[in-house]
């Protein structure tokens, strides 16, 4: 199964709503696609970014991005 630009947002958005954050606010997760690949990445507070992820293929950020969200979730104390 291919992965898309659209499994990552969907992602992205979920884990952004569990944090209690949306769009480009501070704290975010957002994505940076470049040199063919994606990396994951968190808005700081003066709007800048840091790496959250090494840029990868699609399906590598995904990884990512899945573990993010099941680590969320734990800390927040939700099982599966």
């Amino acid at each position: 199964m291919a992965i898309t630009k659209q499994n990552l947002d969907a992602r992205v958005a979920w884990i952004n709503d569990a944090l209690g954050v949306g769009g480009y606010e501070s704290g975010s997760i957002v994505l940076d696609y470049s040199n063919g690949g994606v990396r994951i990445e968190r808005v700081c507070e003066g709007g800048g970014h840091t790496d959250v992820s090494p840029r990868g293929t699609k399906r590598e950020a995904l990884a990512y991005l899945d573990m993010l969200l099941s680590g969320i979730r734990i800390a927040q104390g939700f099982r599966k």
